[in-house]
């Protein structure tokens, strides 16, 4: 049996606030929200390797293939997960940007892949709050946690949930 995760909003909130918190004020509200957004998606990523998860949905083949091989809450939520798809991401971004038809600031690999790198791990650090943690250190098998909360629980989620929006309006309103 799969072990229960956080809903994927509260993953997207946690990972839509830290994209926020890293690019500071320094860019008006239009890049804020890119922030948000690339960060947010990027803290889904980690969930690739179980077919039931958002993300795993909507790449069935790949996500039952990373289930079977490294098992769910295994590699990719590791440091060594985080840095191969930062690498990976970063490598993407590199080959996408010379195709794209304009060129801004924030579509650049100096502020998207740090982004990435953020929402990644934000995914990490939240599914170390629960029970279950996570192999921070694979290939070690020892997992690190702080149990503030059971995986999948209506007053876990509902709390997440609610503190994820309630972080992100805090950030905004302290434009």
């Amino acid at each position: 049996m799969e072990v229960n995760t956080l809903l994927w909003r509260n993953h997207f909130l946690a990972g839509f606030a830290a994209g926020i918190l890293v690019t500071g004020w320094a860019h008006g509200a239009p890049q804020l929200w890119l922030a948000g957004a690339v960060s947010g998606a990027a803290a889904l990523v980690p969930d690739l390797d179980s077919p039931r998860s958002r993300l795993g949905k909507k790449v069935a083949p790949v996500s039952w293939t990373a289930g079977r091989l490294f098992g769910h809450r295994g590699v990719t939520h590791s440091l060594a997960g985080w840095a191969a798809a930062v690498f990976l991401f970063g490598l993407a971004v590199r080959q996408a940007a010379g195709r794209l038809p304009w060129h801004a600031p924030w579509t650049g690999w100096s502020f998207l892949v740090p982004l990435f790198a953020t929402g990644y791990l934000s995914h990490i650090l939240t599914d170390c709050l629960t029970i279950e943690g996570c192999p921070v250190l694979w290939p070690s098998s020892r997992r690190f946690r702080l149990p503030l909360m059971t995986t999948g629980s209506p007053l876990g989620e509902t709390v997440a949930t609610l503190a994820g929006v309630g972080l992100i309006l805090f950030l905004l309103a302290g434009r």
